[in-house]
């Protein structure tokens, strides 16, 4: 939005105008080391949480915006994210502080509103630079208006997840509904006042020995057909190769009611065809072409006939494999929640062939919709993960066999027909409920970027015209930030001016902290106002050394200067064995608990038991610490932390 199409009060600044951008301040670490270092603490990463550690580097309100790995390419899904209170960041978030007291919830709210593929470089992993973040332009509302905003825009969060939640509870009472409605069906619930209105209804025993018959007397035809298609009379014995059906196991399975019957699904079909899996185009097949069936085809209730993909060879298609309308379907493999999934195929455009993992099922009379809602209930999902195989939870398969084993609950043909027509309107009011729930859902997905269009459009509150102008916030700022910076030249330049003083301050004792800790910390105070060395602002080390880890990578980058000036000071310094020990421990300690390795020779041999360069002993390193708490004294810092740090000199000898 240009600066004239700016509602009244509004400016436009960049995210490093307003933000104090803290990525120098991140520290990754890999999955064992925080294995190693389980505690309450979060650990950010481009996204969100991904663990939990044992310290914190950043404590407050503060936004993390994706480095890489974030959600550049999907509208809708959130690249900024807030977080508040103690916790760690690795290098795949940028950390934003905002200044002014402006509001978290207001920015965060527009970061992910904008497009951010033209901020964004990378192919396969799309990576948001510190540079290009920096001066992406943002539309500002006045200080009072920004908060309207973010209230405005937590209140309607509030209601879009009340309603999400309703919607979500909405879809499992529907599911409930269609899993009772089934469960009733096929324990003979619906028709219970049927069965009183006909007592004289045929049994399921009649039934099922009719269906027997038209089994027999199909396959025998078929025979026939084939024994006339080779030119060949058939033998005298030829009827006794029928393949007898699978038998029911009644053993353990439900009481049903009076007339009914178990059989078993192999009694109640013909045959089960099954295609050939082999190497395609993986795209679904467009006009003429052939294509294979996939399993995501028959998984979800529906038949999907873009579940597919191409064939090359034609010569490998078995032709009379080809997927019909009306075709009973169910997949051989899949995960244990989905394997044995069917489906009806209701409509299909696509030249499509069955594979070796969805087959077709051939009913003896016309009772697909009957198998296929059955095998859709609990009682038959139970029966189909029962006799599955496999001992993954992400693979299972399910032999022909064995699908031709699950019982199945047979009523007299009238009743079977009548549940299968109460069933399917009842069904039908539940996908209707269904469709509409998620339409919904959609919809409510949609609301979020609408409200946040409206919001930085100077929509969504009413505007105050005496509230301050962001112009006048910017200028605020502006001077802040001048302020500070002359501060940090002014101090840097008086540290290189400046002579150490003569005199040496009393040493005083004080009672040690956590021991490691605290003299990392000291060690980083001393070596950054050393006299004679170049250093960054004390105050600004003093701020980092706050969290033992970034005070232990600063002093690690930094050991060569440290030992350089412990050896100018002139003292002649000397060392033990012990001191050698005592020193290789910390380093040891940093390595096992922070991560990190320090490249200098003179301090990973002590790890190694050789010979350093000589380090102090504790009698000649007091004095030296002395003379920079005398140094520090007389810098007069502000920071709230630095002087108890610096009277904790004392654990040098609680170590030693």
């Amino acid at each position: 939005m240009s600066e004239s199409n700016l509602p009244n009060g509004w400016a436009e600044a960049t995210i490093e105008y307003i933000c104090n951008i803290l990525d120098s301040n991140r520290i990754p670490l890999n999955s064992k080391e925080r294995s190693s270092r389980k505690g309450g603490y979060p650990y950010y990463g481009a996204n969100g949480q991904v663990d939990s550690i044992d310290d914190y580097i950043f404590n407050g309100e503060h936004i993390l915006v994706a480095e890489d790995g974030g959600f550049f390419d999907q509208p809708g899904k959130a690249v900024a994210y807030i977080v508040d209170g103690k916790f760690w960041v690795n290098n795949h978030a940028h950390i934003l502080s905002l200044k002014a007291n402006m509001s978290a919830l207001w920015l965060q709210s527009f970061l992910n509103t904008i497009d951010w593929m033209p901020h964004v470089s990378g192919s396969t992993r799309l990576k948001l630079t510190q540079g290009k973040l920096r001066n992406i332009a943002i539309s500002i509302p006045p200080l009072n208006e920004q908060h309207r905003i973010a209230a405005k825009i937590e209140a309607l969060q509030a209601h879009s997840a009340k309603a999400k939640k309703a919607l979500e509870e909405a879809q499992c009472l529907l599911e409930k509904f269609r899993q009772s409605a089934l469960a009733a069906a096929f324990r003979g619930d619906l028709t219970a006042s049927w069965r009183e209105e006909h007592p004289d209804a045929e049994p399921a025993s009649v039934f099922l020995q009719r269906i027997r018959q038209e089994r027999r007397k199909r396959w025998e035809e078929t025979e026939l057909v084939k024994y006339a298609t080779k030119g060949k009379t058939p033998p005298k014995d030829w009827k006794k190769k029928y393949p007898e059906p699978v038998a029911v196991n009644t053993e353990g399975l439900p009481d049903l009611p009076n007339g009914w019957c178990w059989t078993s699904l192999d009694e109640i079909i013909t045959t089960i065809d099954a295609g050939k899996n082999f190497l395609c185009q993986e795209r679904p097949p467009q006009n003429e072409e052939l294509g294979l069936v996939k399993i995501s085809a028959v998984t979800w209730r529906f038949f999907d006939e873009n579940a597919s993909k191409t064939v090359t060879d034609h010569s490998l298609v078995n032709l009379e494999n080809i997927i019909k309308r009306g075709d009973l379907l169910i997949s051989r493999a899949n995960t244990l929640d989905l394997v044995g999934a069917t489906v009806i195929v209701d409509n299909i455009t696509k030249k499509l062939y069955l594979t070796d993992k969805v087959l077709r099922i051939n009913t003896v009379i016309d009772n697909k919709v009957w198998i296929h809602l059955f095998l859709s209930s609990y009682l038959g999902r139970t029966f189909i993960q029962m006799k599955s195989s496999g001992n993954q939870e992400s693979m299972r398969n399910i032999s022909q066999y064995s699908i031709k084993s699950i019982p199945v609950p047979l009523p007299a043909e009238l009743e079977l027909k009548k549940i299968v027509q109460v069933l399917c309107g009842m069904l039908s009011r539940q996908d209707n409920l269904k469709k509409r729930v998620d339409e919904l859902s959609e919809l409510l997905v949609s609301i979020p970027p609408s409200i946040h269009t409206k919001a930085f459009r100077g929509e969504l509150v009413a505007q105050d015209p005496t509230d301050e102008p962001a112009g006048v916030l910017l200028e605020r700022i502006a001077a802040e930030t001048a302020v500070l910076s002359a501060s940090d030249a002014k101090s840097q330049q008086a540290r290189r001016g400046r002579k150490p003083k003569s005199e040496v301050a009393q040493l005083t004792s004080f009672p040690a902290p956590g021991r490691e800790q605290r003299l990392l910390r000291l060690m980083e105070y001393i070596i950054s106002a050393y006299p004679g060395l170049s250093t960054t602002v004390v105050e600004e080390r003093a701020k980092l050394a706050t969290y033992p880890a970034v005070c232990a990578r600063l002093l690690s980058s930094r050991a060569s200067t440290f030992r350089k000036a412990l050896r100018e000071s002139g003292e002649g310094w000397k060392f033990s064995k012990a001191d050698v020990v005592r020193f290789g421990r910390l380093w040891e300690s940093l390595e096992a608990n922070y991560g990190i390795r320090i490249s200098s020779e003179g301090l990973c041999t002590m790890r190694e038991g050789r010979k350093p360069e000589p380090w102090p002993s504790m009698d000649t390193l007091l004095p030296f610490f002395n003379k920079a708490y005398t140094i520090f004294t007389a810098e007069r810092h502000n920071h709230q932390d630095i002087q108890a740090d610096l009277d904790s000199i004392g654990v040098m000898q609680k170590i030693a």
